[in-house]
């Protein structure tokens, strides 16, 4: 008892100690994992808040470009000004903004000349613009009105604002003014955003040509205007931040007031912008401040939770699990070490007991020199027939039926050991009573540089070699099971994640129909209840996915086609209905859009889409698993008594590539090419599964499941040809013979046990066909099965 004690004490202890250091290593990696996640923290923000910085310095160049067009020349037109633009391409190069002004600094004794000027501006427009005039109206000494605005289309109300009378603008102009830099607002409310959506305002001064403008009183006095650039904040961020990152970040933008020296930070930043409002951060966060346009724009940087910045736990389980086995292995051990004084009493008993099996053994060991026998265990001569000592000495010719066959089986094995220093081959040897006896033998030179000294050989009967054979064939096809079930459970998964999302998409949109569609329906008169469910229709066919740019363009063009129209708030609108799958402005669309209801109408109709695309999202991923099972029923078929069946080969070959399926979406190129009238062939449907199933893994593993599967089914004769055709590596001319061999694999140690190809040929024989292998190196190969008909 008290050594049984002090063993299994020992065995905790040991136990322990490998638990603890695979607890240290799980602690290390996790400690690099996370340096890691930091590291790509850190690098993804910096990136971040240099696209940004970039985006706006790409834009105060634009404005440069436009004050440039000012110091060219002393006066520039309205049509002048417009041509400009069009040239500068700024959609283009520089997105994200709402509009560009150009802001003229006027001094209220020139104030009555200037608006009968503009009224009478007739290079863009025939009829002039009879209304505009300077507001609000005020009296004051200096006016900066916004005189050129393009597009002027919604950008109406900004058209004759006079900025003097606004505190925010006027500050930010009389700082641009005297810095001469670009100078930016603080955020605003902008006149022509009806739906009340931040904004902010870069403007360049711009001064006469010629000027003097080195001393402060010298800029203002030759100021002449100001290049401005108006933005949605939300619209240039979405813009300028990578979209990749979007979804992993959550991006806090707060305006802290103007740079300039002595200015104090403002209390409390103004909030500018949020990628993510209300999200739930990890602890992962970054502050920063960046100028822009003399501003300090405060950046609150946070990790979302998600797949980019996780750690891996797969990798940690990796280190834990084997960790633990180790443990209990070391443990294991311990007791051993512990017992042993005990086996050490056993061990000659036991060495007694191996003796007995041994010499008991149906396999035979025997030591030969110049072809006689010098020494041989009883196995051998018991598996002869013969007493061990009427064997040692003799030739071992005695064990042949004929000097023909002794000197055939001689120069094969001799050859053969003397090429590659052993020889595996099967002979038929002869019993000392003349009954002759299958053996296979395994034959090795004591030293290949002392040829003098002899051989050893091991024999055994083929029926036992065939009965272990059987075991690893059932392993083999066990094996081949488990991938199969592995491919299987990942393929349903698929489905299953799409119903699971799908429900949850139709429980939101079923939720806000209820709740809203009845009195949605109730207000529009019948023609636009007809044209509004025409849009709910539309909208959920289904369509191929567009790319960010597609999309970003197709918003543009046809929220371009909405201003045209008259449709208020042109761009957001344009943006759902790019989501639901509208490519351009169809005239019945118009009426709804133009409805008051215009927001609850498109709200309503991406839900009702929502709730016919997910449906269909269900029922197609219900018909993917039924397929799945329906292969798998017909995979596990089997007949008991072994009598075949008549089977749809087309049928056959599907099943296996229907569970295989996982496998193809990797980057294999599936294709079929199958006779159309093709008739059933009497088989052993399950055992063809057997063939197919080796078959396609085998080409697929080839491939290392990047190229292309090539299926081939048609009639030869009285016969069915099924071709399984790889763009893989190929197999070398001399490695073709020996493929089909058993326990003969070219697969790294462990990956394969060199039966599959066996069992092939094994199957197919027992149909009475035959299976041939074509292949190049380098060219692929293709194994092409003749099955034939019954009676053929």
């Amino acid at each position: 008892m008290a050594q049984r004690t002090r063993t299994v004490l020992q065995s905790l202890l040991a136990f322990g100690a490998v638990l603890a250091l695979t607890l240290l290593a799980c602690a290390l990696v996790a400690r690099e994992q996370q340096r890691q996640i930091d590291a790509a923290f850190a690098s993804d923000t910096r990136r971040l808040l240099t696209q940004v910085d970039t985006r706006l310095q790409s834009h105060f160049a634009a404005l440069r470009s436009m004050r440039g067009l000012f110091a060219a020349q002393s006066e520039v037109s309205r049509l002048q000004f417009q041509q400009f633009l069009e040239q500068l391409r700024l959609r283009d190069s520089t997105p994200g903004f709402q509009a560009v002004q150009y802001v003229r600094a006027l001094p209220e004794a020139q104030r009555a000349d200037f608006v009968a000027a503009v009224r009478g501006d007739r290079s863009l427009h025939a009829e002039g613009y009879p209304r505009f005039d300077i507001h609000p109206a005020n009296t004051l000494a200096q006016h900066y009105v916004i005189e050129y605005n393009e597009p002027m289309r919604g950008n109406e109300a900004a058209f004759g604002l006079d900025l003097a009378a606004l505190p925010a603008h006027l500050r930010a102009l009389e700082l641009g003014r005297d810095s001469g830099l670009p100078v930016a607002t603080e955020p605003l409310k902008l006149v022509q955003d009806q739906a009340g959506r931040t904004g902010f305002v870069v403007r360049m001064p711009i001064y006469r040509r010629g000027a003097a403008l080195q001393e402060l009183a010298q800029r203002r006095a030759a100021l002449q205007g100001f290049a401005a650039l108006v933005y949605r904040v939300d619209d240039l961020m979405r813009d300028a931040i990578d979209a990749q990152l979007l979804p992993a970040l959550r991006v806090r933008i707060g305006d802290i007031g103007y740079a300039e020296a002595g200015a104090a930070a403002a209390a409390t930043a103004q909030p500018l912008f949020d990628s993510a409002p209300g999200a739930l951060a990890t602890g992962l966060r970054m502050s920063d401040t960046l100028v822009v346009g003399q501003r300090r724009w405060a950046f609150e940087i946070s990790a979302l939770p998600g797949g980019r910045y996780e750690p891996e736990r797969a990798r940690l389980l990796a280190i834990l699990l084997p960790g633990l086995l180790m443990a209990l292995l070391c443990a294991g051990l311990v007791a051993a070490w512990a017992s042993r004084r005990a086996l050490a009493l056993q061990l000659a008993s036991t060495l007694a007991e191996q003796k007995a099996i041994f010499d008991n053994a149906a396999v035979g060991i025997q030591f030969v020199k110049n072809r006689r026998i010098q020494a041989c265990n009883s196995g051998l001569a018991e598996m002869l027939g013969y007493r061990a000592e009427e064997l040692v000495g003799a030739s071992t010719r005695i064990l042949f039926a004929s000097d023909q066959a002794f000197e055939a089986a001689g120069k094969a094995a001799y050859a053969g050991i003397a090429a590659e220093q052993h020889w595996i081959g099967d002979v038929e040897w002869v019993r000392k009573d003349g009954s002759p006896i299958q053996c296979r033998l395994h034959g090795r030179h004591i030293d290949p540089q002392r040829l003098e000294l002899g051989s050893v050989w091991v024999c055994y009967d083929i029926s036992a070699l065939q009965a272990a054979q059987a075991q690893l064939i059932q392993h083999e096809k066990l094996a081949s099971l488990g991938q199969l079930v592995a491919n299987v459970a990942h393929e349903i998964n698929t489905p299953i994640a799409a119903i699971k999302s799908s429900s949850l998409n139709l429980g939101d949109a079923l939720a806000l129909c209820l709740s809203e569609l009845p009195h949605l329906l109730q207000l529009l008169e019948p023609p636009l209840r007809a044209r509004f469910i025409e849009l709910t229709r539309r909208a959920s066919l289904p369509a191929s996915p567009l790319s960010t740019r597609e999309e970003r363009l197709r918003t543009r063009e046809l929220g371009e086609a909405l201003e045209q129209a008259g449709v208020a708030d042109a761009r957001r609108v344009a943006g759902v209905l790019v989501q639901l799958g509208e490519t351009g402005l169809r005239p019945e669309l118009l009426a709804l859009l133009q409805h008051p209801q215009q927001a609850q109408v498109l709200r309503l109709a991406e839900a009702v889409a929502t709730l016919l695309r997910s449906a269909a999202n269900i029922n197609a991923a219900v018909e993917r698993v039924a397929k799945i099972v329906l292969a798998l029923k017909r995979f596990s078929r089997s007949d008991p008594q072994g009598q075949p069946t008549a089977t749809d080969l087309r049928e056959s070959l599907e099943t296996v590539l229907t569970l295989y399926h996982n496998q193809f979406r990797q980057g294999v190129e599936l294709v079929r090419d199958y006779q159309d009238d093709l008739p059933p062939l009497p088989c052993l449907p399950d055992e063809l599964h057997q063939v197919w199933t080796n078959l396609i893994h085998n080409a697929l593993q080839a491939m290392n499941y990047r190229g292309v599967l090539h299926i081939g089914l048609r009639r030869r004769g009285d016969a069915a040809l099924v071709t399984v055709a790889d763009t893989g590596c190929g197999i070398p001319a001399a490695l073709r013979a020996q493929i089909f061999e058993p326990f003969f694999t070219t697969k790294p140690a462990g990956e394969g046990s060199g039966l599959g190809l066996d069992i092939v040929k094994r199957i197919v024989t027992r149909h009475g066909g035959r299976i041939d292998v074509y292949s190049e190196p380098g060219q692929g190969a293709r194994f092409e099965v003749l099955l034939p008909y019954a009676g053929a």
